[in-house]
C-alpha cells in the first residue's frame, strides 16, 4: 500500500502543500490563463466538488503581493515557466472571497453574513485603516465595515471600496476572486426572497466588476450560469467558460491518467475498472474522461482505512439533490418518458440554454435539462450517428453514482405520488377481489409515474410495496413458506385481514397474461404460502399480478381455514418419546431443553402442519426475538401437558391461541398506546389461556 496522504475537505492550497498532502497538479491553469492577455472577467461554471474553491485558493497564493509563494509552487508545472512566475507571482493585491455561506433561509441573515465576509476581508487588510496612502473617506468606510455598521448601497459597494484602498496602498490594480457566486441566488429562490437578493447581488457585482478602475482582472466561479440580465446587468466585459467549453476543460476534475496514477501511488491500481464505472463519465469540452475529485479522494481515503471498503456515492451526499427532486415532482409526461430512457441506459436529444434565470426554471423543458446538465446530473453522450440540430445535445447519465441518485429520487417521488393520491378506489377493489378494476387502476398508476427499471421484476415489486406502505397496513416481503418464498404479504391489522401477492413479469410480447396470472395463483397453492396465515386469519386474499412495461393484469382467489381438514393430533404415547428424544439431543449437543425440543419436534414427531408452524415462527424478520420467544412458548406448553395431563388436542389449540395472542400484542405491529386500548385487549378466555406464559407477564 502506498503512503499517499490525503487531506479530505482541504480547500487551502498552502495547507495542502506545506503538509505535503496529495495534490494533483493543476497549476498549468495559470500558464493557460496568463500566457496571453487574460479576459478582464472570467466566469467559470462547474459542478459542486470539482475543485473550484481549491483552484481559487491556488490563484490567490500565486498572485497575492503580501505573500512569498515560491516555496509552495516548487516542483509544480508552473514553476518551470520562469517568465510567467516573474511577471505574475506575488505581484498584485488580491481579494479572495467565497459566498458559500450565504445560504440562509431569510434575506436579513444573508445580508448579515455578507457583512461578516467584508469584515473578515477588512481584518485581513487591517493595515489599510492606518495608512496615509488611503483616502480618509475610504478609511472611515473600512472602520464602518469593522463595526458592522454598513448597510444598503455602502454595503453593495464594499468590494469596490476595499479594492480602491488596496490599489492606492500598493499602487497596483487588484485581482478579485469570487467563489460560489450563485449560492445566495439559489437559496433565495428556494426560500422566497429571490427578488430582494437579486437586487442586492446585482448591485454588488455591478459596482465590483463594471467600470471598476481598480480592477486588474476577476475570476468568478459557480455551478450555474445565471442570466446576465438578472445579476450581471451592464457587465459586458467578461467571458464565460462552462462545461461545454474546451478551454480549462481538464483544470476542474481529474483525468483518467491522473486517477490511475493516484490509485497506483496509493497501492490500489487494481480498482481502476470499478472506479471508472462508478465515477468517470463527465465530458467537459473536448475532454471525455473526467472524474469528480471528491469521489476519488474519499474512496482512496476509505481504502487506506479498509481495503475491502466498497464503492459508494460521495458526491451526491454533498450536492444539491433537491434540484432533481423538484424537477421530477413537476415533470410532464414528455420529461418522465425521457427520464425512463435515461434510467434504462439510453440517451436523449434535447435543446440546452446558454444561461438560466431562476424565476423561469419551470417555464420550459429546456430549462429542466439545462439545469441537470450544468449541475452534473447529466453529461454529453459519446458521438453517435444521431442527427441533431444546432443548439441540441445528446445527454446521458454519466456514471453509476449518478444513476443511483436518479433511482433514489425517482423512488422517493413514486412513494410521494402514491401517498398523495390516496388510492381509496384501489384498496376497495383490492380487498373486494375485483380483479378487472384493479388491473385498470394499476395500469393507470404506472402510466402516471416515472419507472426506474429496465423491465425488471424488482421495479414492480417496489412499486407495490410503495403502494401499500400506509399507516394501517404492514407489508412483509420474501417470507419463507413450506417450499418457497412469498413475494409480498399485506396485513390489515385493524380489519383482521391479510393478502398474499405473487408478482410475475411477462418478458415476451406474445405471452398470454392470463396464463401467467393463473400460474402465479397456482404457485401460491402448490408451494403452500398461506398455512401460518390461516392460523391467524379466517380468509387469506391471494393475488397474482402480472406486468409487462406499463400494463398489468391481476388475478384473484381466496383460501379458507377448514378445521375439519387439520391433520390428526399426535398420539399421546409419542409425547413421552418426544421428551426422551429431547433429553438425548440436549445431552449430545449441549442445547437447552427448549432448543432441543425444537430440534426433535422438527425432525421426528410433530405432524406436517406443526413442523411448518414451528419453522415459520423461527424465520420471520425479527428472527432472534421471535425464535427465542416461540421456543419458550412451545416448551411451556409441553411442560403444561406433562404436568396436568392436558389432552394433546387442547395443547395444539393453545399453540394456535398463543401465536394469535403474540400477533395481537406484537410491539412491532401495534403501537403501545393502541395496544393497551380496549380494542386490542383479548377476551377473558384468551387472557386466561395465556396468563401462564411468562413472556406476557
Amino acid at each position: 500500500m502506498g503512503s499517499l496522504d490525503i487531506l479530505i475537505g482541504g480547500e487551502s492550497f498552502r495547507e495542502i502543500r506545506e503538509n505535503h498532502c496529495c495534490y494533483v497538479d493543476k497549476t498549468m491553469f495559470l500558464e493557460e490563463m496568463c500566457a496571453h492577455t487574460p479576459p478582464k472577467i472570467s466566469l467559470i461554471t462547474r459542478q459542486r466538488h470539482f475543485g473550484k474553491t481549491l483552484t481559487m485558493s491556488m490563484l490567490a497564493e500565486f498572485f497575492d503581493i503580501k505573500k512569498q509563494s515560491a516555496d509552495i509552487f516548487e516542483n509544480l508545472k508552473i514553476s518551470k515557466n520562469k517568465e510567467i512566475c516573474s511577471k505574475w507571482m506575488n505581484k498584485y493585491p488580491v481579494i479572495n472571497i467565497t459566498l458559500k455561506d450565504l445560504n440562509k433561509a431569510n434575506y436579513n441573515s444573508n445580508i448579515e453574513n455578507f457583512l461578516n465576509i467584508i469584515y473578515e476581508l477588512c481584518i485581513e487588510h487591517s493595515y489599510l485603516i492606518d495608512s496615509d496612502k488611503v483616502y480618509p473617506e475610504d478609511r472611515a468606510l473600512l472602520q464602518a465595515f469593522n463595526k458592522h455598521e454598513a448597510q444598503g448601497t455602502i454595503l453593495q459597494n464594499s468590494l469596490k471600496i476595499v479594492s480602491r484602498a488596496l490599489n492606492f496602498y500598493w499602487e497596483k490594480p487588484v485581482i478579485i476572486l469570487i467563489d460560489e457566486y450563485d449560492t445566495p441566488i439559489n437559496y433565495a429562490w428556494h426560500n422566497g426572497y429571490y427578488g430582494e437578493m437579486i437586487d442586492f447581488m446585482r448591485g454588488v457585482f455591478s459596482s465590483t466588476l463594471k467600470d471598476n478602475p481598480n480592477l486588474k482582472l476577476a475570476v468568478v466561479t459557480g455551478s450555474l450560469r445565471i442570466g446576465s440580465e438578472s445579476i450581471f446587468t451592464g457587465v459586458n466585459n467578461f467571458r464565460c467558460f462552462t462545461i461545454a467549453h474546451s478551454q480549462y476543460a481538464d483544470v476542474f476534475g481529474f483525468t483518467a491518467k491522473e486517477v490511475e496514477k493516484l490509485l497506483s501511488n496509493a497501492g490500489f491500481y487494481e480498482k481502476c475498472d470499478e472506479v471508472k464505472e462508478w465515477y468517470e463519465g463527465y465530458r467537459f469540452g473536448d475532454k471525455t474522461d473526467i472524474y469528480c475529485p471528491w469521489d476519488i479522494l474519499n474512496y482512496i481515503a476509505d481504502l487506506k482505512i479498509n481495503p475491502n471498503n466498497k464503492l459508494q456515492s460521495f458526491w451526491i451526499k454533498g450536492s444539491r439533490n433537491y434540484i432533481i427532486r423538484e424537477f421530477i415532482e413537476q415533470a410532464n409526461f414528455s420529461v418522465k418518458e425521457k427520464i425512463e430512457t435515461l434510467l434504462c441506459g439510453g440517451s436523449i436529444v434535447t435543446s440546452l440554454l446558454d444561461e438560466v434565470t431562476y424565476d423561469s426554471l419551470y417555464n420550459t423543458e429546456e430549462h429542466f435539462w439545462t439545469v441537470l446538465y450544468a449541475a452534473g446530473f447529466l453529461t454529453r453522450a459519446e458521438a453517435s450517428d444521431a442527427k441533431i440540430s444546432p443548439g441540441e445535445e445528446i445527454l446521458c447519465i454519466p456514471n453509476r453514482e449518478i444513476f443511483e441518485l436518479f433511482k433514489h429520487e425517482v423512488r422517493n417521488n413514486l412513494v410521494t405520488f402514491l401517498k398523495k393520491n390516496g388510492n381509496t378506489e384501489f384498496f376497495n377493489a383490492f380487498w373486494a377481489g375485483e380483479k378487472e378494476i384493479l388491473s385498470t387502476l394499476l395500469t393507470n398508476l404506472l402510466l402516471q409515474t416515472i419507472s426506474y427499471y429496465d423491465y425488471q421484476e424488482n421495479f414492480y415489486y417496489s412499486f407495490l410495496v410503495s403502494l401499500f406502505s400506509r399507516d394501517e397496513y404492514i407489508v412483509r416481503s420474501y417470507i419463507d413458506s413450506s417450499s418457497g418464498r412469498t413475494d409480498i404479504i399485506v396485513y390489515d391489522v385493524l380489519n383482521a385481514r391479510c393478502a398474499v401477492i405473487e408478482v410475475k413479469l411477462v418478458e415476451e410480447p406474445m405471452t398470454p397474461f392470463l396464463v401467467k396470472a393463473n400460474e402465479a395463483l397456482q404457485q401460491i397453492k402448490d408451494k403452500y404460502y398461506t398455512p401460518y396465515l390461516d392460523d391467524e386469519y379466517d380468509v387469506v386474499h391471494c393475488w397474482s399480478m402480472v406486468f409487462r412495461k406499463k400494463k398489468c393484469l391481476a388475478s384473484y382467489s381466496r383460501t379458507f381455514q377448514l378445521k375439519e381438514n387439520l391433520p390428526p393430533p399426535l398420539p399421546a404415547k409419542q409425547w413421552g418419546a418426544l421428551q426422551g428424544q429431547c433429553d438425548l439431543v440436549s445431552a449430545l449437543t449441549g442445547q437447552r431443553r427448549s432448543e432441543s425440543l425444537l430440534t426433535t419436534t422438527t425432525i421426528f414427531f410433530l405432524p406436517n402442519w406443526s413442523v411448518d408452524f414451528l419453522r415459520i415462527a423461527t424465520t420471520v424478520e425479527e428472527e432472534h426475538f421471535i425464535r427465542r420467544e416461540y421456543r419458550m412458548r412451545v416448551w411451556t406448553l409441553f411442560n403444561l401437558c406433562q404436568r396436568q395431563k392436558t389432552p394433546l388436542a387442547t395443547v395444539e389449540e393453545e399453540l394456535r391461541i398463543a401465536w394469535k395472542a403474540h400477533s395481537i400484542f406484537s410491539r412491532e405491529r401495534i403501537p403501545r398506546e393502541r395496544r393497551n386500548s380496549r380494542q386490542y385487549r383479548p377476551s377473558s378466555p384468551v387472557r386466561r389461556r395465556i396468563q401462564f406464559l411468562p413472556w406476557y407477564a
